[in-house]
């Protein structure tokens, strides 16, 4: 059986080899990393807070709300005041206006408001700025910046990396996540940002003999996301030794430690070997979150190091092709982790062949030998979509615990009865997010979900839950506001977005 993706967009096959690189962008950075569904799918409704706002909360609101009346009767008077908000409230005011008032936001505007910032996030404005003013709009950005998001901006040149790095010599966090036109240049101007502590460099065109002279200079860097960066048609382990070797080299003759300080690594989708990354790893004593989704790699206890995976918080190996038995033992070490939090398992296959994968995540391969040296395991993330072998109570019960914030089973089979026996032994009182699309949801994952007061946001696309059933579940989880109902089969089409509407007019009736 081959492995898939269910939530993924498809893209159309195109022959130019750029067409596909940007449909694969755009449709990587605007679906939901978690697989959730878009949040204007959802049925929602508003949850008055448990605590009042502040006096000073509900002024930023009451200012974001009206900002365009504010800023088009009294705009000298607003930007005035604007800037002389103190720094904390003046960064929370401008990231809630470019993300609530996308569509009216001008290059013009954006110099006005953010004339001495520290930090900028430009993402959320990408919808209303034309592609001929990026040039203009990074030559007249504000110099010193600490923070800069540019993530999405597909049109950007390689020429314009170093525009911005030589204005902002002390940039700390640069995201230029689907920059796909960045390369070497820019990678080279970013290696001279000594004091660079988070880079995203995902989706863009940056070689990996760039990526070595960052990893060398910048001895401060903390997290590095390079998602698909160093793609070629066959595995390049050669490559990736040869930049590994540049960064050994180069810090022993300098006397430096480059990635001593690394805690998260994003490799996801890169062609890199099991030892490729193993010997990377060794480099890292510090990490803490490892992302290597969708890599060609089979084996885990090779690539992770003997003391790794007891320190490791988080992990993503999502639509991997492991070996079965290497797999087994590295996960029965992983259950005796008391420091994982973050489980991103996803369409796990076992390697048979080229061209026939089976399902890899089973209630054996899940559930510890012995329940005594796993009593520490408590995660707060789970994702096992796209199991569809994952059947049995021990992993469920084992996993479901009074820790979990959030659960998605979407596209895997489960017991109804191992659902509902879990959250009522473990209690997972802080169970916020449920993700059920495509699931079986019969009488026993209804009363499970029932018991989960702390629920805020559930995903029942493509299943066949009863109106009554879902009523249930409304009055019994009050702080429930996002429900995707998206191809229910249950529920008719034109109440799929405003259930909560329909639902509040039927209690009045």
């Amino acid at each position: 059986m081959k492995r898939r993706n269910r939530f993924n967009i498809e893209t159309d096959k195109k022959t130019n080899k750029t067409s596909r690189v940007d449909d694969d962008i755009r449709a990587k950075l605007w679906i939901n990393a978690s697989e959730e569904p878009s949040s204007n799918l959802c049925a929602t409704r508003s949850i008055p807070p448990s605590t009042p706002y502040s006096l000073v909360e509900l002024c930023l609101l009451v200012v974001r709300d009206n900002f365009k009346q504010l800023y088009q009767s009294y705009r000298d008077a607003f930007v005035e005041s604007f800037r002389l908000l103190p720094e904390t409230h003046r960064e929370r005011l401008g990231r809630s206006i470019l993300k609530e008032h996308s569509q009216i936001i001008s290059l013009k505007l954006i110099q006005e408001l953010f004339t001495i910032p520290p930090n900028i996030s430009l993402n959320q404005s990408i919808p209303a700025l034309n592609s001929n003013q990026y040039p203009k709009l990074l030559r007249e950005l504000p110099g010193g910046l600490t923070t800069l998001d540019l993530v999405g901006f597909t049109e950007l040149s390689d020429l314009s990396g170093p525009l911005f790095v030589k204005k902002s010599p002390h940039l700390r966090f640069l995201k230029l996540r689907g920059c796909l036109s960045l390369g070497e240049r820019t990678i080279e101007a970013t290696s001279t940002l000594k004091e660079l502590e988070e880079l995203d460099i995902s989706f863009t065109a940056v070689p990996l003999s760039g990526l070595a002279k960052v990893l060398t200079s910048c001895c401060k860097l903390r997290r590095l996301d390079m998602n698909a960066v160093g793609r070629v048609s066959t595995k390049n382990t050669a490559q990736w030794d040869q930049m590994l070797d540049v960064v050994v080299r180069s810090s022993i003759d300098a006397n430096l430690q480059p990635l001593s300080h690394l805690e998260h690594l994003n490799v996801g989708e890169c062609n890199i070997s099991d030892a490729a990354l193993g010997r990377w790893l060794t480099l890292t004593p510090s990490l803490k979150a490892l992302d290597c989704h969708e890599c060609e790699i089979t084996n885990p206890m090779l690539f992770l190091p003997p003391n790794l995976h007891q320190q490791l918080v988080k992990i993503d190996i999502s639509r991997m092709s492991l070996d079965l038995a290497n797999f087994r033992f590295f996960y029965k070490s992983l259950l005796t982790s008391e420091k994982i939090k973050v489980l991103w398992m996803s369409g796990v296959v076992r390697n048979i062949s080229a061209s026939d994968n089976e399902y890899l995540l089973t209630n054996e391969l899940l559930t510890p030998e012995d329940q005594d040296k796993a009593i520490g395991f408590a995660p707060t993330d789970i994702n096992w979509s796209n199991n569809p072998r994952l059947r049995g109570k021990e992993c469920l019960r084992h996993h479901i615990t009074s820790s979990l914030k959030y659960l998605n089973l979407s596209g895997s089979t489960f017991e109804g009865s191992a659902f509902n026996e879990a959250v009522t032994q473990n209690k997972p009182v802080r169970l916020e997010n449920v993700q059920l699309n495509e699931c079986v949801i019969d009488d026993e994952v209804v009363e499970g979900i029932l018991k989960l007061k702390g629920l805020k946001s559930l995903g029942l696309m493509k299943t066949s839950i009863a109106e009554d059933s879902l009523n249930r579940i409304i009055d019994s989880c009050p702080l429930l506001d996002s429900i995707n109902l998206t191809l229910s089969r249950n529920i008719n089409v034109r109440h799929r977005r405003t259930y909560f509407e329909q639902y509040e007019q039927s209690k009045r009736m």
